[in-house]
């Protein structure tokens, strides 16, 4: 399902549903006539990645023939001649990153690097240039054929000429699940490392240009990240809202429902920001809950639901 915001409402517009089960994952506008949504879709004889384009009057469904891509799960888009979108396939070698990109008129797969040769995932990814771009995700590191598989984070980075694996300061399991590209020398990832007796913790990293290093955020637990500059940025989680004003850190108080999981943002100014996710709306305590829509706008002093 897709919705569009025209300055009051939220309205639903028509999108082909290509299997009986469809799902959209990502979303980048790069103009109200530019615009690209992506994900997966499956029915009873078929399976694929679904790529979605909106050329300003109607969405329609873009063929790829990929055949080893099983989802697209994150797309970025530094301009209508630079569009990446990630994710992963399944073939002979298991499971494996994805990467394809965009030149304005034809999608094109790109070689990674993979940390596994089992199972890695690419969740996120992020581009501000034609020579710069992340992308983040998780592969098994041991135990891949158990019950109990250990999981480890990894980043890919993007130099204009090819994708490389860039070393993480965090060695215990971890999934990364969020970046965001705003410069060549500021970066930021967000996702979830394994704790003492199993417990997961939230894990926030910057990139300097040169190297990926912790940030202190106490307990607050972001999911995704959106930044509109360097000195503006948002992250947003079932915990509630961070806010980066070019120096530190700080929670954001939010009136939202109990049980509110906010999964995606997105920002173009310091004074307009959008979270999404979904909430507990009846039989929170069954077995069986309720769960409905909720989308947060900033205008720059307060978020309310809209």
């Amino acid at each position: 399902m897709i919705v569009h915001w025209n300055g009051k409402t939220w309205s639903r517009v028509p999108s082909p549903n290509p299997g009986v089960s469809d799902l959209l994952e990502g979303l980048t506008a790069i103009s109200p006539s530019d615009i690209w949504a992506v994900g997966y879709y499956s029915s009873l004889t078929t399976s694929g990645p679904l790529l979605l384009h909106w050329n300003g009057k109607t969405w329609s469904q873009v063929n790829t023939n990929f055949t080893d891509f099983a989802n697209v799960s994150s797309i970025s888009a530094s301009s209508a001649k630079n569009v990446w979108a990630a994710g992963y396939g399944f073939g002979s070698n298991g499971t494996h990153t994805e990467i394809i990109h965009w030149n304005g008129s034809a999608w094109s797969k790109i070689p990674t690097p993979r940390p596994s040769k089992t199972l890695d995932l690419l969740f996120s990814v992020s581009a501000d240039s034609s020579s710069d771009a992340w992308t983040v995700g998780q592969y098994c590191a041991s135990a891949c054929n158990t019950s109990t598989p250990t999981y480890h984070g990894f980043t890919l980075h993007w130099n204009g000429k090819k994708w490389s694996l860039a070393p993480l300061p965090v060695t215990n399991s971890l999934t990364l699940t969020a970046v965001d590209a705003v410069s060549p020398k500021n970066a930021w990832a967000v996702g979830q490392v394994t704790l003492s007796h199993n417990r997961g913790g939230a894990l926030l990293l910057h990139w300097n240009g040169k190297k990926w290093s912790k940030v202190n955020i106490g307990t607050a637990f972001p999911q995704a990240l959106a930044f509109s500059s360097a000195s503006s940025g948002w992250g947003v989680g079932p915990a509630g809202f961070l806010h980066w004003n070019g120096r530190s850190w700080s929670s954001v108080s939010v009136r939202a429902p109990l049980a509110t999981d906010f999964d995606s943002a997105s920002t173009d100014r310091s004074s307009d920001a959008w979270a999404v996710g979904s909430y507990c709306a009846a039989k929170c305590t069954s077995t069986a809950p309720v769960q409905d829509t909720i989308t947060m706008h900033w205008n720059g002093k307060t978020w309310t639901r809209k």
